[in-house]
């Protein structure tokens, strides 16, 4: 993949030096706190499977930065030393944990693990690597590794026969590297001891909202550190120029718009049934959820999960959905 380049973007420098601050403030502050993962609840013993998602978040990896590049991961984590004594900027590592794929990919009869690791360096860098385990002498171990690309979205991961596909969102040919608006599948195998790329056959397309079609989310997380509490689930699906679903006791709708930059929306007031919720706080949380909708700016993925930034300027928040 290819660096874009801000000179190649086809918009005004003012255009986009406001995207870019406006993608700055409602996205920076949650990068730093997730480096592009959700929460992962996996500090605990790691079970009889080699492969589990617990032995996974405890492995050693290489080849991230070169290939004497090694590290162990602590409950999907890794932080190196300041790169000066006292420094606040460290190299950072963390497994994409909600993204596992398994198969027999290569080919020895035997269940194999894919997992996503993310290199962040220091500074905006979010270096992305693609990883295949397997079982050696009983335990989960490194057999190879792929780069994918910087500040690139993850949309899904599997196994199909003995290829791995990947769904994502990177930087197209007149992209910025910080706004990425491409739609793309790839697919790599295994062969001589490498993952190697080979074309998935699936045409590149361009992020927006009829990406959404077909599918159905749940709201997960109000933010980052909020888990969804309530019992009554809130969904939304895009169809026909809207937003619709359930919003714990009401159905709603609200119109929406396209933007100029990959991701930009513009969400109309709700429009809802007027049912009695059954309780205080489900009532509360569709009331929470109808006033945040129509502030929703802008819309990715992350990890596999869907993303809704919201507010502006300081007042600024992020719902995160699983697909259904």
């Amino acid at each position: 993949m290819q660096a874009a380049s801000l000179a190649v973007v086809n918009y005004t420098a003012v255009a986009n030096f406001q995207r870019i601050t406006a993608l700055r403030n409602l996205l920076l502050p949650l990068l730093a706190a997730t480096m592009l993962n959700p929460p992962l609840s996996i500090a605990q013993p790691i079970e009889d499977n080699p492969l589990s998602a617990t032995a996974l978040a405890n492995a050693t990896y290489r080849g991230l930065q070169n290939d004497d590049f090694a590290i162990t991961l602590t409950d999907g984590e890794w932080q190196g030393e300041p790169y000066q004594p006292g420094g606040a900027v460290v190299p950072q590592v963390q497994l994409l944990g909600n993204l596992i794929a398994r198969g027999d990919v290569t080919g020895d009869g035997a269940e194999d693990a894919v997992v996503l690791v993310n290199y962040a360096p220091g500074g905006t860098g979010q270096l992305l690597h693609l990883t295949l385990m397997s079982v050696r002498d009983g335990k989960a171990q490194q057999t190879a590794v792929a780069f994918i690309g910087d500040r690139v979205k993850t949309r899904d991961l599997r196994i199909d026969g003995d290829k791995i596909l990947l769904e994502l969102v990177q930087a197209g040919p007149r992209d910025a590297s910080c706004c990425p608006g491409e739609l793309a599948t790839r697919q790599w195998h295994f062969a001589d001891g490498a993952l190697t790329e080979i074309d998935s056959g699936v045409d590149t397309g361009r992020l927006s909202p009829a990406a959404l079609e077909g599918q159905t989310w749940q709201l997960a997380r109000w933010q980052y550190s909020e888990p969804v509490s309530e019992s009554a689930p809130i969904t939304l699906a895009y169809e026909d120029g809207k937003f619709t679903g359930n919003a714990g006791c009401n159905n709603y709708f609200a119109g929406v718009v396209e933007g100029d930059m990959p991701g930009d929306i513009t969400v109309a007031p709700t429009g809802a049934t007027r049912m009695a919720c059954p309780d205080s706080a489900t009532g509360a949380a569709e009331q929470r959820f109808l006033s945040i909708l129509p502030a929703v700016r802008q819309f990715s993925w992350m990890s596999g999960q869907l993303i809704l930034s919201y507010g502006e300027g300081t007042e600024t928040g992020t719902l995160f959905f699983d697909q259904r």
